[in-house]
């Protein structure tokens, strides 16, 4: 930390086969933070704001990547918007940037 404050990350990202025996694969992660000092007190909508900009991109680099490797995922109608809203949303919420609390986000 320095006259700013800090601000401290750790994340953890496995991919594994569907459980359901099905094609395709399933992504968890788990994410921890913290920040202290004069930073924290920039506000929660700048710092709402730099998570979802790190998680958006790490999404989209991971989409290009598994693309280039296996080429475009099946179509499977509006339900793939919405898991990829979640996907973004369950980040958010397991920083504690999200709706939920950070004791609801466990």
């Amino acid at each position: 930390g320095g006259v700013a404050g800090f601000a401290k990350g750790a994340s953890s990202v496995t991919l594994k086969p569907a459980a359901d025996g099905a094609e395709g694969c399933e992504l968890d992660y788990t994410v921890q933070a913290q920040v202290g000092g004069k930073i924290a007190q920039l506000g929660q909508r700048l710092i709402d704001g730099a998570a979802k900009s790190t998680a958006d991109d790490f999404f989209k680099r991971f989409d290009a990547e598994m693309q280039r490797r296996y080429g475009p995922a099946p179509v499977e109608g509006e339900a793939v918007a919405e898991e990829k809203k979640g996907a973004v949303a369950g980040f958010m919420q397991k920083m504690g940037l999200g709706g939920k609390k950070d004791s609801d986000a466990a």
